[in-house]
């Protein structure tokens, strides 16, 4: 998955836009509002992001030992 496709992220950066429209703010005038509301919540997406892909990954790997790890079946005849 992308980051891009993180809704985190699209929030990170319309929240202040959002704020913008509600107040009928001019976005001159909300420039300082705009860091403090999106750069926590870009660092937060970004770091979920990564914790997300070390998830992924390490079950993938998981489901490849498991499936590398095979038992020899033992063959009885009857005699």
């Amino acid at each position: 998955m992308s980051i891009f496709a993180m809704i985190r992220f699209w929030v990170a950066l319309l929240l202040p836009l959002l704020i913008d429209w509600f107040f009928w703010v001019g976005a001159i005038r909300l420039w300082w509002l705009w860091l403090p509301i999106s750069v926590p919540l870009l660092i937060w997406a970004f770091f979920s992001y990564r914790r997300e892909k070390k998830e992924e990954a390490a079950m993938a790997n998981m489901l490849n030992s498991q499936k590398m790890e095979t038992v020899p079946l033992k063959k009885e005849f009857i005699t």
